[in-house]
């Protein structure tokens, strides 16, 4: 199964990866009992992410592969549901300070 949701929060028609990194939509794919995610957390906004954490949350996954940066980062992988929206939430954070020049520092699991 595959999702993909859009900037307005909606379930979009299977579409481009460019559409995570470029548009800021969030790519959501059920392998076995793990969901692989991909977004882009400068991007993303809330309506989107509320949908995804609700697909998240609906699918209940032993495990998330969380893609936020394809290009410099690694695939974090994350025990279940809460500790991937801890996680997703401290990029969200980290990204919102950079647009307006705060400094927060993100906790690595």
């Amino acid at each position: 199964m595959q999702l993909w949701i859009d900037s307005k929060g909606r379930e979009a028609e299977i579409g481009d990866v460019s559409a995570v990194w470029e548009r800021g939509h969030v790519y959501i794919r059920v392998i076995r009992n793990s969901v692989v995610v991909c977004l882009h957390p400068a991007l993303v906004g809330p309506l989107t992410m509320a949908a995804a954490y609700y697909a998240m949350g609906d699918l209940a996954p032993e495990r998330i592969y969380l893609i936020a940066d394809p290009a410099n980062g690694p695939v974090e992988i994350l025990d279940g549901f809460r500790s991937a929206v801890r996680r997703i939430a401290a990029l969200l954070a980290a990204a919102e300070s950079c647009r307006v020049g705060v400094a927060v520092s993100v906790p690595v699991p």
